[in-house]
């Protein structure tokens, strides 16, 4: 982090107030001119600031989780979130200046790659279905799905997304998705991508790498296993005999039938 604050905003950091974490060298930033403050142990409220900002990225990262009812280990992708979101959001203390743009006002030289406001375009709600566009078919998989359904857990860049595809358990990079905000992860149903009519799932997927996925496809079975298609005869090969046939079959269906009645006698006068 302070090589990137250096190279990118050159800004040289002078003073780092840690809480006595031990994989933080501190050493080593002194030897780098850094003067380095250590919070004495259990007493959090002499780095107040940097406490109540972690404070309210895990508060902000814990209610993603539980509304959008993610599993609990994707939280390191919920902190990252959060974080991404609170840089972006105005602040009272900053003259209702989100974090992001006071940076760049206090900057001499600009990144060309940044710009006053923060682009918001890109955001979606947290935790939302996303349809994610598989790029590589192969060739006889025509019936295949051209999606693979996944979960919005994080941002990229401003048009890549992280998704977390519970199916292929991980999470990767997509650029071509398409959200539904409205729906959200169910733990206790299946994550398939489409169920064939009798509900069974589709065969296992393989994800290669970020949104490239191939789907298993076995000629032998379509082959040895064709389809029959039901259908109605022609009308115009249906005998007479076939016709009236089905005209009965058609107006008594299962219906019980109703006794006949003996016929009255007729008086002639």
């Amino acid at each position: 982090m302070i090589d990137f604050a250096r190279i990118q905003f050159n800004i040289r950091i002078k003073r780092i107030h840690l809480d006595g974490d031990r994989s933080i060298d501190a050493d080593k930033l002194r030897n780098q001119g850094i003067e380095v403050v250590v919070s004495p142990p259990y007493q959090p409220e002499q780095n107040p600031f940097a406490e109540r900002s972690g404070g309210i990225i895990v508060s902000r990262a814990r209610a993603m989780i539980i509304q959008a009812a993610l599993p609990e280990h994707l939280w390191p992708e919920a902190v990252q979130t959060a974080v991404y979101l609170i840089n972006r959001t105005p602040n009272k203390q900053l003259d209702w200046k989100s974090p992001y743009q006071a940076l760049y006002d206090s900057l001499d030289q600009k990144p060309g790659y940044m710009q006053q406001k923060p682009d918001l375009s890109n955001l979606r709600v947290y935790g939302c279905k996303a349809f994610v566009r598989i790029t590589i078919i192969p060739r006889l998989a025509k019936m295949k799905p051209r999606a693979m359904i996944g979960y919005l857990v994080g941002f990229k860049a401003s048009n890549i997304w992280r998704i977390w595809v519970p199916r292929a358990g991980r999470i990767i990079n997509a650029r071509d998705c398409i959200f539904d905000e409205t729906s959200f992860y169910q733990p206790n149903s299946p994550y398939d991508l489409v169920n064939d009519q009798s509900g069974a799932p589709m065969e296992p997927l393989i994800v290669l790498e970020f949104n490239l996925v191939i789907t298993e496809t076995s000629i032998e079975e379509t082959i040895d296993d064709p389809l029959t298609i039901p259908c109605e005869p022609p009308l115009n090969e249906t005998s007479d005999t076939e016709e009236e046939d089905i005209d009965e079959d058609h107006i008594l269906g299962d219906q019980p039938l109703s006794p006949i009645e003996p016929e009255s006698d007729l008086e002639v006068s």
